[in-house]
C-alpha cells in the first residue's frame, strides 16, 4: 500500500548473523537520516491476569527495531489492558506521548502495530496533525513506517483506520446480540460480581472462569426478606442501612451498606427471580426467587414513589431556599421522607 513499507521491511531478522543485523542497522540509519529520540509506546487490550506479558513480548520486538535503527529510547508508554476501541476510555500513557511530542521530548515513536497506536478515525486525525506540526516519524515492528507526512501515507493509514473501527463495531453487534440473547434465556452474564443473597457456582478457574449456576445462600437470603418486610412495613431505607451495619452484615464485595445499594437490591428483579435489561423486567431467569414477586411489585412501586416524593421535596426546598432569599427570610422546613 502507498506510504507505508512492505511488512517486515524495518523489522531486525532474530536469526540473522552479527554482521547482516550490523548492515540493516545502518541501512536503517541512513533511511531516517539522522538517529532519532524515540518513545516506544506500548498498549494490549485485554490482561485480565496482570501479568504485563502482551506488553513485555512488544516492549522486546519494538526495542529490537529501535537498535536496528540506531534510535535512542528515551521514554516508554505502557497502557496495559486498555482498549483504544471505546472513546470514553482515557489512555494515559497515549495522552502522555502526544504531550512529550509536542514538547519535543521524543521526536519520534515506535510501536508494535499501527492498530497499537490508534484505532479511532478521530484520533488518527488528532495524531496526523501532530505530527505535521511536529515532524515526528512513527515506525512499526510488524508495518514498518507509517509516513503521516504525505497525501498517500495519510490516506493508507486513514484506510487502515477504518478498517479497524469496522472490525470495532462488527465485534460490539456480535456482542450485543449474545446479550440480548442472554437476556432473553433469563441467563446469568458473566464478568459481573456474585449479587448478595446468591452463592455462585463457577466452571474453571481464574479471570475466565464461566458462571454455571447462582444458588440461594440462606444466610444472606434471611436478611433480604427481612428486610423486604420491614420495608414493606413501612421502615425506611436509612434505617435498614444503619442496622445492617450495626450488625456488620457486609455486602457481596465486603463492603458496607449505602441507601443507593440498599435500595438497588430490594427494587431489583434479581431477588424474585426475574430477568432485567436497562432496569426494566423481561421475564423468568433461571436462579431461583428469595422473594415472590407480588413482594417484588409492590417494593419497587412502594421505592419508586419514595423517589417521586424524595424530588418533591427537594424542589420545594430549593424554591422555599430561593424565595427566602428574595426576602431575607429564613427557609422554612419540608418534612423529610
Amino acid at each position: 500500500m502507498p506510504g507505508v513499507s512492505a511488512p517486515g521491511a524495518d523489522r531486525p531478522n532474530r536469526g540473522a548473523t552479527a554482521s547482516e543485523k550490523h548492515a540493516h542497522s545502518l541501512d536503517g540509519i541512513k533511511a531516517t537520516a539522522r538517529a532519532r529520540r524515540v518513545g516506544i509506546y506500548l498498549r494490549i487490550s485485554d490482561d485480565r491476569l496482570k501479568d504485563e506479558k502482551g506488553v513485555k513480548r512488544q516492549e522486546e520486538d519494538c526495542r529490537l527495531l529501535a537498535d536496528s535503527l540506531g534510535w535512542k529510547v528515551v521514554e516508554q508508554y505502557v497502557d496495559n489492558d486498555v482498549s483504544a476501541s471505546d472513546r470514553r476510555k482515557v489512555r494515559k500513557d497515549y495522552r502522555r506521548m502526544l504531550w512529550d511530542i509536542e514538547s519535543g521530548h521524543i521526536d519520534a515513536v515506535i510501536a508494535w502495530h499501527p492498530d497499537r497506536v490508534y484505532r479511532q478515525p478521530a484520533e488518527l486525525e488528532e495524531l496526523i496533525l501532530l505530527i505535521e506540526r511536529t515532524d515526528t516519524e512513527i515506525r512499526t515492528y510488524l508495518t514498518g513506517l507509517i509516513d503521516l507526512n504525505t497525501p498517500a501515507g495519510r490516506l493508507n493509514a486513514r484506510m487502515l483506520g477504518a478498517i479497524a473501527k469496522y472490525e470495532t463495531e462488527q465485534k460490539a453487534e456480535r456482542i450485543q446480540r449474545k446479550v440480548q440473547e442472554l437476556v432473553e434465556a433469563g441467563s446469568i452474564h458473566n464478568g459481573s460480581h456474585r449479587p448478595f443473597g446468591y452463592e455462585r457456582i463457577y466452571e474453571g478457574t481464574g479471570p475466565r472462569r464461566k458462571v454455571i449456576e447462582d444458588r440461594i445462600d440462606e444466610a444472606e437470603a434471611k436478611y433480604i426478606r427481612d428486610w423486604a418486610k420491614r420495608a414493606l412495613e413501612g421502615e425506611s431505607l436509612y434505617s435498614l442501612v444503619a442496622d445492617a451495619n450495626t450488625k456488620g452484615i457486609k455486602t457481596s464485595t465486603g463492603g458496607t451498606w449505602s441507601y443507593q445499594g440498599m435500595r438497588f437490591m430490594l427494587a431489583s428483579g434479581r431477588i424474585a427471580g426475574l430477568k432485567e435489561h436497562r432496569r426494566q423486567v423481561v421475564g423468568k431467569a433461571v436462579w431461583p426467587a428469595i422473594i415472590d414477586e407480588g413482594d417484588h411489585r409492590a417494593l419497587r412501586a412502594l421505592l419508586s414513589d419514595r423517589a417521586e416524593q424524595a424530588k418533591a421535596n427537594g424542589a420545594q426546598r430549593t424554591s422555599n431556599s430561593r424565595s427566602a432569599a428574595w426576602s431575607g427570610a429564613p427557609a422554612p422546613r419540608t418534612a423529610s421522607v
